[in-house]
């Protein structure tokens, strides 16, 4: 249970940095510092390993995900600033969109066991969370086209 205390501890200095980017990046652009998103990876590949007993290539893998998936979100968002969007409903979607990735992404690594211990762990119950919003949002935009 502390190691998924761990995991989410990491997922929540991502969004913290990111949300920093944005209030840095909205008072002074040419002060922003740059976010080690390679280092972040790291952190949560070895936090992963130690919960979930990775082997050498799902650890391997799980790095390469955040690596390529994190700066991508943060892209996104960056987007979403640059464009002056400032509606948190739809940097949620954002994040939402991004996490669902990532989360289909570990579950394509995982043996079955460890796909089972990550949804009874925290990240489960966020991700249960996250297919929530998910689906509603679905629901509605359904809705909406067929108006």
């Amino acid at each position: 249970m502390l190691s998924d205390m761990k995991i989410l501890k990491t997922l929540a200095i991502v969004a913290l940095m990111v949300y920093a980017s944005f209030n840095a990046a909205a008072q002074d652009p040419q002060q922003q510092e740059p976010i080690d998103f390679a280092e972040i990876a790291e952190k949560q590949a070895d936090a992963f390993q130690k919960r979930f007993n990775l082997d050498a290539v799902q650890l391997f893998r799980i790095d390469s995900l955040y690596q390529h998936d994190l700066p991508a979100m943060d892209a996104e968002m960056q987007g979403l600033r640059k464009a002056g969007m400032w509606n948190t409903n739809t940097y949620q979607a954002v994040s939402d969109k991004w996490m669902d990735i990532m989360d289909k992404g570990i579950e394509k690594i995982f043996t079955e066991e460890q796909w089972q211990k990550y949804m009874k762990s925290a990240n489960g119950k966020e991700k249960q969370k996250r297919d929530k919003r998910l689906a509603k949002a679905a629901q509605a935009k359904q809705t909406t086209d067929k108006k």
